[in-house]
This record gives C-alpha cells, sequence and structure tokens, in this order.
C-alpha cells in the first residue's frame, strides 16, 4: 500500500480523470467512425487525454483501485504505455470504441469515487463543470 500522503492526492486524480473523459467526449460530439479515421488532430487529442486518464490512474492509491475492482485499472494504465512508446502500432478502432464505450462509463465510475473520497469537491464539480475544476483543488 502507499503512504498516506497519497490518498490525499485520490481527488486530484479522479478530477484528471473526469475532466480527460469529458473532453474526449467533446471533441467527439457528432463525429462518426469515418471522420475519427481521417483526422489526424482528433486522434491526436483523443490519444492525449486517453494518456492523461492512465497517468491519473496510475496516480490513485491503491486502497481507491481495490474498492473498484470491476474498473480495468490495469489495462488503463497499459493503454497510456502503448500510446506513448508504441505510438506507431496504435489500433485507431480500437481507441474509437475505447473513447465511445468505455470512457464514459470509467467517468461516471471516477466520479461515484470522488463522491466518496471528497463530496464537497464532486458536489462543486458536478455544479461548475470541467473547466472550472482546477479552482477547487488545493495545491
Amino acid at each position: 500500500m502507499r503512504p498516506e500522503s497519497s490518498t490525499r492526492r485520490d481527488p486530484l486524480y479522479l478530477v484528471d480523470i473526469i475532466r480527460s473523459a469529458r473532453s474526449i467526449a467533446t471533441f467527439l460530439q457528432d463525429v462518426d467512425e469515418d471522420q475519427w479515421l481521417r483526422d489526424e488532430q482528433l486522434q491526436s487529442a483523443v490519444q492525449w487525454k486517453i494518456m492523461n486518464i492512465g497517468e491519473a490512474a496510475n496516480g490513485l492509491s491503491e486502497v481507491i483501485r481495490d474498492s473498484r475492482p470491476e474498473i480495468p485499472w490495469r489495462q488503463i494504465r497499459g493503454l497510456r504505455n502503448i500510446l506513448a512508446h508504441a505510438y506507431f502500432s496504435v489500433d485507431l478502432g480500437a481507441i474509437w470504441i475505447t473513447s465511445r464505450t468505455f470512457v464514459p462509463i470509467l467517468e461516471k465510475h471516477a466520479l461515484a469515487l470522488l463522491w466518496l473520497v471528497d463530496p464537497d469537491v464532486a458536489k462543486q464539480f458536478e455544479h461548475l463543470g470541467p473547466n472550472r475544476a482546477d479552482d477547487l483543488l488545493p495545491e
């Protein structure tokens, strides 16, 4: 288990996951798979946010990760590593499915966890939305 200080950072990492998931949803709003496959800039933006999700998932305490064994934490972190280090072999179809299907589910799980670890931030985060969430968290 990690030191207690890492659990104090859990709300930060959960907010990162939620914000990145919401950014992906915004990027892909009204975009179909054909558009996705033709737009390298969009692919890069989504892949960057998926890497952020993986980095945040890696920073979560074991206590948090163990509390939600149904979330594939290892695969989330593994995808981050593939995108960062083996980007030349990325399957864009798999990233599309991940972004459209699994990322929204992860966002809901992360928000539920945020409600457990820091209800005040979760409540304010829902009201302010992702672009103002940084104002709520301590440095």
